[in-house]
C-alpha cells in the first residue's frame, strides 16, 4: 500500500487516515470526504492527497 509509505515520509505515522478508491471519481469524492469530515466537527483540518500509481504496466525491458 503506497500510503503507508507516504504517511511515514510526511511524519503523519500515528495519525488517523482514510484511504479512498472509487474509480474515476476519487479526487472529487476525496474532497467531499474531507469536508463532510469538517463539517461533521470530527476534523478541525484535512489533508487531501492524490497518488496516480502507474508502474503497474510498465515493463523495463521494452527501453
Amino acid at each position: 500500500m503506497p500510503d503507508i509509505f507516504i504517511n511515514s515520509y510526511i511524519g503523519m505515522n500515528d495519525k488517523p487516515g482514510t484511504r479512498i478508491a472509487s474509480g474515476g471519481a476519487t479526487g472529487g469524492y476525496t474532497v467531499r470526504m474531507a469536508y463532510a469530515e469538517v463539517a461533521s466537527g470530527l476534523s478541525d483540518l484535512c489533508l487531501c492527497l492524490g497518488v496516480e500509481k502507474c508502474n503497474d504496466c510498465y515493463d523495463e525491458n521494452l527501453r
